[in-house]
C-alpha cells in the first residue's frame, strides 16, 4: 500500500483530555485544566460536586420519555412524552438550530468555567464526552424487553438523541469561539459485547452496527465536529472504522495488541487523516499510578507503536497520526494521584516523537 508521508492528520494535537475528575471545587479544577489543557478546553465531569454529573446522565438528560427504574433506563414508546421527544428530535435532526437544541443542552458544574476558558484562551479544539450510540442502546430496556437493536423506532430515537447532544455542543462552541473545532468523544464501554449479541441474534450483523455509527458520525461531521470513538475494552474496531470516525481511542496499556490484527484497515484510516489515541496512562487504582514512571510509560508506548508497525502498520503514519490520554476515569482516585496521571499524559505528549525513533526491523 502506497502511503504519502506528508498526509496531515485531522486532529493536530498530541493529547486528548479524557475522564472525569475528583475535584470538589470548579476553581481548583480550572487551575489544573489551565495548566494541562488550557488550549484544549474540556467539559469535564465532576461527580464529586454533583453525583449525577456522569457521561450517561449527560447524554440522556432532557429526554422526557426515558425513565430510570430500579437502576435501569426504560423507554416506553406508547407514552405521550416519548412521542413528543420523537417529534422534537426528528425536527432537530433534519434542521438543527441553536434554539431547538437548547432543550437538550447539558447542565454541568463545570459548564460556566468551560465557557470562560473558551473565551479567554485561543483554542483549536474543545472536547465533550458522550455515551456512544451502541452503549446507550445497550443501557436502555423497554416495556416488552425486546432487544433494542431490533426495534427501528428505538434505534431512531437513540441516533437522534445522541446526535442532538453533540450538535448542541458544536453550536455552543461555535457561538463562543467560531475558530474552535469541537471534538465529540463517543465512549463505547460496551462495544466488546457486540460479538455475543450477533451470536444470539443472527439478523444483527456488523453492518447493523456500522450503520448506527455512520448516521451519528456523518451528521456530527457535516456540522463541523470531529468524531472520536473511545473503547477501553478489547473489541472489534472494524465496525467503527467502516463508519469513518476521525479518531479512535483504545486501551493501549491493557490491550496493546487490539489494533494489530487489522493493519490494512488501520493504514487506510490513517492515510485518510485518521488519528489513533493511545490510552496508555493506567488509572485503575492509585497504586498503579504511583508505581508508573514517565520513562516506563514512554518506553511502553514506543514498544506498542512498534508492534503495530511490525504487524503491518505504516510506521511513519503511526507516529505522525497519534495522540495519548489517560486510560479511563479518575473520579474515585485520590486527587493527588488523579492529577499525577493527567500530568504524566501531558508530559508524555510533549516528548512524543512525530517520526520513528527506531530503525525498522530487517526482513
Amino acid at each position: 500500500m502506497c502511503i504519502i508521508k506528508e498526509l496531515m492528520s485531522k486532529l493536530n494535537i498530541k493529547i486528548i483530555p479524557n475522564g472525569n475528575l475528583p475535584y470538589e471545587s470548579t476553581e481548583l479544577c480550572k487551575q489544573m485544566m489551565r495548566k494541562l489543557y488550557g488550549d484544549i478546553p474540556y467539559l469535564v465531569e465532576l461527580p464529586k460536586i454533583n453525583k449525577t454529573d456522569t457521561t450517561l446522565n449527560r447524554t440522556i438528560s432532557g429526554f422526557s420519555g426515558l425513565k430510570m427504574e430500579k437502576n435501569n433506563l426504560v423507554l416506553n414508546e406508547q407514552s405521550e412524552l416519548f412521542k413528543r421527544d420523537m417529534n422534537l428530535l426528528g425536527d432537530i435532526y433534519n434542521e438543527p438550530t441553536k434554539d431547538k437544541l437548547e432543550k437538550f443542552g447539558i447542565t454541568a458544574p463545570y459548564f460556566e468555567t468551560f465557557k470562560k476558558m473558551l473565551k479567554e484562551y485561543p483554542s483549536k479544539y474543545a472536547v465533550l464526552k458522550l455515551f456512544g450510540i451502541f452503549s446507550l442502546i445497550r443501557n436502555i430496556s423497554n416495556i416488552e424487553t425486546r432487544d433494542m437493536l431490533l426495534g427501528k423506532i428505538y434505534r431512531k430515537f437513540c441516533i437522534q438523541a445522541v446526535t442532538a447532544k453533540a450538535l448542541w455542543f458544536i453550536e455552543t462552541v461555535r457561538e463562543i469561539s467560531p475558530e474552535t473545532k469541537p471534538v465529540i468523544v463517543f465512549d463505547e464501554p460496551l462495544l466488546n459485547t457486540f460479538s455475543n449479541i450477533k451470536r444470539i441474534n443472527e439478523v444483527i450483523s456488523d453492518e447493523t452496527l456500522t450503520s448506527l455509527f455512520a448516521k451519528v458520525f456523518q451528521k456530527v461531521q457535516s456540522h463541523g465536529g470531529l468524531v472520536c470513538v473511545q473503547s477501553f475494552s478489547k473489541c472489534n474496531w472494524l465496525t467503527v472504522l467502516n463508519a469513518k470516525p476521525d479518531v479512535i481511542s483504545f486501551a493501549a496499556y491493557t490491550n496493546p495488541n487490539n489494533l494489530n490484527i487489522i493493519p490494512d484497515e488501520i493504514n487506510q484510516f490513517m492515510s485518510q487523516g485518521g488519528v489513533i489515541n493511545w490510552g496508555i496512562i493506567p488509572v485503575d487504582n492509585e497504586k498503579i499510578i504511583k508505581n508508573t514512571t514517565l520513562d516506563y510509560i514512554s518506553n511502553r508506548l514506543s514498544k506498542t507503536m512498534e508492534e503495530l508497525a511490525t504487524n503491518g502498520g505504516a510506521r511513519d503514519l503511526i507516529y505522525s497520526h497519534s495522540s495519548v490520554s489517560v486510560q479511563g476515569d479518575v473520579a474515585n482516585i485520590p486527587l493527588f494521584f488523579a492529577e499525577r496521571a493527567h500530568m504524566m499524559a501531558k508530559q508524555l505528549s510533549a516528548k512524543m516523537p512525530t517520526k520513528p525513533t527506531l530503525p525498522p526491523p530487517e526482513d
